[in-house]
């Protein structure tokens, strides 16, 4: 009954138990069904973001930071998700807008791309001009663990 969907506790109290463990007696389940009841239970609750709700960022570099803020934010409540998807939105609109040239992390640097948009954002409060700072901070040193960890992985390849 309960792979019909039935509840534990109303399984509970169909059978007339007056304690749960009795009735998790006559419960077998099997590994599969335990990873297949999780990953029911994650969907439900879990759903790809892309770095707003609003139009999509055209940028060369978007999927790869949504890859980080997903990676960062995994176990995160949903506000910190999206603050660090809108830093990371924030930062690709002004880098698409002033540094067009800017299509891989290899031509992302300090100064003049990561310091102007550090200049930029000094019209916000200052609250939300340090979050956005540590935000973007912990997204591009989430990118360069990705990379390095790929270069170490290509690297250990053997032919």
């Amino acid at each position: 009954m309960v792979r019909a969907g039935v509840s534990l506790p109303a399984l509970m109290q169909l059978m007339g138990h007056a304690n749960i463990q009795t009735t998790l007696v006559y419960m077998q389940v099997t590994p599969l069904e335990v990873y297949q009841q999780y990953a029911r239970a994650i969907a439900q609750h879990v759903r790809p973001v892309p770095l707003s709700r609003l139009a999509s960022v055209d940028h060369p570099l978007a999927l790869q930071f949504q890859r980080a803020v997903e990676s960062l934010t995994a176990a995160q409540v949903w506000d910190s998700a999206r603050q660090y998807r809108g830093t990371a939105r924030n930062f690709l609109i002004y880098l698409g807008e002033n540094h067009p040239d800017v299509a891989s992390l290899s031509q992302l640097r300090r100064d003049p791309n990561i310091l102007a948009w550090f200049t930029h954002l000094r019209s916000l409060a200052p609250a939300v001009y340090i979050n956005r700072l540590t935000h973007l901070r912990r997204i591009l040193e989430e990118l360069a663990w990705e990379e390095l960890a790929w270069t170490a992985n290509f690297t250990s390849w053997r032919i």
